[in-house]
């Protein structure tokens, strides 16, 4: 659902995945406080599939 809400650990799970390091925690704090403008701890589905697509990412539905 394109206008769901992320919680952080889901957004945490999903940015891991992408960025396959072994200790991304401040990286993904980086780019949720810049996503997240609004400081309320999530982030919309959509929010977060556009950032990720400017960055190159090719994400199907399910993802």
């Amino acid at each position: 659902d394109r206008n769901a809400e992320l919680d952080f650990s889901t957004f945490l799970n999903i940015m891991y995945r992408q960025m396959k390091q072994e200790e991304p925690e401040k990286e993904i704090l980086t780019a949720l406080s810049m996503i997240d403008r609004q400081k309320r701890g999530v982030i919309s589905v959509s929010e977060l599939r556009a950032k990720l697509t400017r960055l190159g990412e090719k994400l199907s539905e399910e993802e």
